[in-house]
């Protein structure tokens, strides 16, 4: 064991010592953590025990998470905003990590061809997370993506990673392929008390609140998900793909729109299929104590398999659950799969006190199926007896007026998704109609970050019988896409008009106009939804807000760079006595300011050239602004130089830094 002058020297010395990664020291057959010296400012402390955790206090602290090892502890005990801060994720981590009920506000990771994105890029799965709230993230990547982590990966072994107590407020995540608010790919995973409050996800593949994909061994218990949606197959509200795994507790209010934009849908053999408000595809799994209410909406006619609770299933068990879709307006006929509950319901399924809450507004009704009731509004008056078969005593309550719905009875009444929630008269739909695709199935062309912004129009159309009055119309990232305040949905809102009400078979309808202009140096898929939230009203409900979300995609291509790569050719001198000097200027071509961060010399650079970079420094650097660095060539002896000198920036929207290469040469006689 240690001796109490012995750890005070060892600590001594790990706070003397230059920045190192948490190695675990044993000695006398027992083990302690190292302090990690100077991975953060001021120096982090405590130990990585339980009784002694690392505190993480500010945002340079979080990367004295990285590459932990297994089993060392973390506590936040500071409230941490990270506007402005250059944040990566968090990688190698197999630690624990305790948020102490504190807040992570303004993450922020745009890197739209990046995979195992999050908070943590990945998780191993003898982890543990708990206790923490993310406000106002904001994820953009490609595969594998999510605010807490990438990916959960598992163990075969039995081993599960634990995720406890997380709240994620107004989160915003787009990418391609398992993509999620939570966790991108979730395997051996047991999750409980989640909440996603106003989420906006985009994805194309394997896409839900909770994951996109989980192949085996996913337990989830007490989650509360609320959100506008959308994707193309194997999509769900709270799970895309679930495989082996267990749904409890799971109460989920969205609004699904089934994209069939996406330049992804053109090689993808499985497009905008598997469409469910519970979970898109299901196999050998359980699902047990659940709703859904929300909207399933699309307008194309190559949908197949959706339902209010799962598109596919296969060998699953439900029991306790209800499906209340207030529209589900999917083109669809007698070989589509479309129905009330489950999409397609394959084999080996069992079901026990499912109900189906059914208006005749033009949605699917249910088949003849055991364990299933159909429910309509007349039915309603009495909740307690129109679902006599649930436990009212330990599982269900009944939502505070002017609810009619239940709702399970750990969820919170004040948490702000469930007000006008759960009204179970479903309403005709708000739909979104996009002009034709431009090119390959996207809505805008592919374009320059340095031309001028593009433009699509977008008609909403108010198929309900009732007026209604917009709310707010804005897009989800805000990065790439923005809206013309001109728009006469927009004029409509700021002046507190409404939009008709359909009059025969004539929908009132207005127009929002999507401004396209992408912010990023690298080519790549660039998404973002169209959210625009709305209330009506009528005798039976009173005042009804809703959602409705619509996919905006284009393509961003790359141009030289905000600061473009240089070669500088020096005049040969003689190699003693003989000098030249070049001026570079360096000029932010981009259409974002950007901030430089540092200079990079090649090892050995000082030897035949000096760079005096004073006047350009390390601040901001306006669009179209330059500056300049003089650089001086003194060989010292014959022969042929070639050195490289680096400028490392970022731009003020997208954060992740980048590199301007000098390259010096010049020949000493």
């Amino acid at each position: 064991m240690w001796s109490g002058s012995l750890k005070s020297a060892f600590l001594l010395l790990s706070l003397a010592t230059g920045c190192m990664n948490i190695r675990t020291v044993e000695l006398n057959g027992s083990s302690a953590s190292s302090l990690i010296s100077s991975c953060g400012t001021p120096v982090i402390t405590g130990e990585g025990s339980v009784a002694n955790p690392y505190l993480i206090l500010n945002s340079s602290h979080l990367e004295c998470m990285k590459n932990a090892p297994s089993g060392a502890e973390f506590r936040l005990d500071a409230d941490l905003d990270l506007t402005g801060f250059k944040f990566t994720p968090i990688v190698g981590f197999k630690g624990n990590f305790d948020g102490n009920n504190h807040s992570i506000s303004n993450l922020r990771y745009l890197r739209a061809t990046q995979d195992s994105a999050g908070f943590f890029s990945e998780i191993n799965a003898s982890s543990s997370i708990r206790n923490v709230t993310f406000v106002s993230p904001k994820i953009e990547a490609q595969n594998d993506v999510g605010v807490l982590a990438g990916k959960i990966t598992g163990t075969g072994n039995g081993s599960k990673a634990t995720v406890s107590g997380v709240t994620l407020v107004t989160p915003s995540v787009t990418g391609q392929n398992r993509v999620s608010i939570l966790v991108g790919t979730a395997d051996e995973t047991s999750i409980s008390n989640l909440v996603v409050d106003r989420a906006a996800l985009v994805g194309v593949g394997n896409v839900g609140m909770i994951t996109g994909i989980s192949n085996a061994g996913l337990q989830v218990d007490r989650a509360q998900l609320h959100g506008v949606l959308s994707a193309s197959y194997y999509f769900g509200g709270a799970v895309g793909g679930l495989t082996g795994g267990l749904l409890k507790n799971v109460g989920v209010y969205a609004n699904l729109s089934v994209d069939a934009n996406s330049i992804v849908l053109a090689s993808a053999p499985n497009a905008q299929t598997d469409i469910g408000g519970i979970v898109g595809t299901v196999t050998s799994s359980a699902v047990q104590q659940f709703y859904f209410v929300g909207t399933i909406n699309g307008t194309s006619t190559s949908y197949q398999s959706v339902g209010s609770i799962a598109g596919k299933s296969i060998g699953t068990t439900y029991l306790e659950g209800y499906g209340a879709a207030r529209s589900m307006t999917i083109v669809a006929d007698a070989t589509k799969n479309v129905n009330g509950i489950i999409g397609n319901n394959v084999s080996g399924n069992a079901f026990t006190s499912l109900f189906y809450l059914y208006q005749a507004l033009a949605l699917p009704t249910i088949t003849n199926t055991a364990g299933i009731t159909q429910l309509t509004v007349a039915n309603m008056s009495q909740v307690e007896a129109a679902f006599s078969t649930f436990d009212f005593t330990s599982t269900w309550s009944i939502a505070n007026a002017p609810f009619r719905l239940p709702i399970l009875s750990f969820q919170n009444q004040a948490t702000p998704f469930l007000a006008a929630a759960y009204n179970p008269a479903p309403t005709g739909p708000i739909t979104m109609t996009e002009p034709s695709d431009t090119t390959n199935g996207r809505m805008f062309a592919s374009r320059s970050e340095t031309a001028a912004f593009a433009t699509q129009t977008i008609t909403l159309s108010n198929f309900n019988t009732h007026t209604l009055r917009f709310k707010s119309i804005s897009v989800a990232m805000g990065v790439s896409y923005s809206i013309d305040t001109a728009s006469s949905c927009v004029t409509l809102m700021n002046t507190n008009s409404t939009l008709n009400a359909m009059v025969g078979m004539v929908p009132g309808m207005c127009q929002v106009v999507v401004r396209f202009l992408p912010r990023t140096d690298v080519s790549a898929e660039l998404s973002d939804l169209l959210v625009v939230t709305y209330e009506y009203a009528n005798s039976l409900d009173g005042l009804v807000e809703a959602k409705v979300g619509y996919k905006l995609d284009g393509f961003g291509t790359t141009v030289s760079g905000l600061i473009a790569n240089q070669m500088v050719a020096f005049n040969s001198v003689a190699s003693v006595t003989g000098s030249d000097s070049q001026s570079i200027t360096l000029t932010n071509s981009g259409t974002e300011s950007i901030t430089i961060i540092g200079y990079e010399p090649e090892s050995g650079f000082s030897s035949a050239f000096t760079a005096n970079t004073s006047n350009c420094g390390t601040g901001t650097l306006a669009v179209g602004a330059s500056c300049t660095i003089s650089a001086i060539f003194s060989p010292g002896s014959s022969g042929s130089y070639t050195k490289t000198f680096t400028v490392k920036y970022a731009g003020a929207i997208h954060t992740e830094e980048k590199n301007a290469v000098i390259t010096f040469s010049g020949t000493g006689f």
